[in-house]
């Protein structure tokens, strides 16, 4: 008798191949190589993108309650999207702060966990991040068009996507775009 009936040659190729497949997966989310990619939107995508749309979004901050994106209108806005579990989320992290104290009176930056906030509460702390944090209980992330972790959306100050990136961004990667987005 074999263990769990794997005695045919097609069963071993099927769990070498589903095996295969997890341990690149789990490679490429845990080093962040899943992108980087980024997607500079059309005018078509601006277009059906509004300012209503993106204003009237809900999350939720660490005290429970329900805020709108609104609160942050009139200054250029940068979304990022994390987890704990998501190692490139982290390490990017520091560099967001450094952004945030740096430059705090020209440009706002959210962080949104798309976890528990238990989870999130915990990597914040242990970032030492003090910029706006809350939870993506309203899967804003899938709403603006994020497919990977860590993603960060770019909003203009007439409350516009006009970029968003999927993977790891260093400091200078955000100053750059920074400058090319919102001119700062």
């Amino acid at each position: 008798m074999t263990f769990l009936g794997i005695e045919s040659p097609r069963r071993k190729r099927l769990i070498f191949l589903l095996t295969t497949y997890i341990i690149i997966a789990t490679v490429f989310l845990f080093s962040g190589q899943g992108g980087p990619s980024t997607s500079k939107l059309d005018d078509d995508v601006l277009g059906s993108q509004n300012t209503e749309t993106i204003y009237s979004s809900i999350f939720t901050n660490f005290k429970g309650v329900n805020k709108s994106l609104k609160i942050f209108k009139g200054q250029p806005l940068i979304i990022n999207f994390f987890a704990s579990w998501c190692t490139p989320c982290v390490q990017e992290m520091p560099d967001f702060e450094k952004i945030h104290q740096e430059f705090g009176d020209e440009v706002t930056i959210l962080g949104l966990a798309i976890e528990g906030i238990t989870q999130a509460q915990k990597i914040v702390k242990t970032t030492g991040v003090t910029y706006p944090t809350g939870i993506d209980d309203s899967d804003l992330l899938t709403e603006f068009g994020g497919i990977a972790m860590p993603t960060t959306i770019f909003v203009s100050i007439e409350g516009l996507i006009v970029d968003r990136y999927s993977g790891v961004l260093t400091y200078e990667d955000l100053r750059n775009k920074m400058t090319t987005e919102f001119g700062i």
